[in-house]
């Protein structure tokens, strides 16, 4: 789902503006559409990917 009015929005650089932000409902539709059921491609548990060691250090 696109916000027209956004989409349509002059860029800040033109405008000299900083870019409306889209309303909260709007992200959370597009966020469970598009990205929160993509498939997990990365198997590393979620210390792996912090980067804590076996000893429970930050490497």
């Amino acid at each position: 789902m696109i916000n027209l009015q956004i989409a349509k929005a002059p860029t800040p650089e033109v405008s000299g503006e900083p870019r409306p932000k889209a309303p909260l409902e709007e992200t959370l539709d597009w966020l469970r559409s598009e990205v929160w059921f993509l498939p997990v491609l990365d198997q590393r548990g979620e210390d792996e990917i912090l980067g804590y060691n076996a000893h429970g250090c930050f490497d």
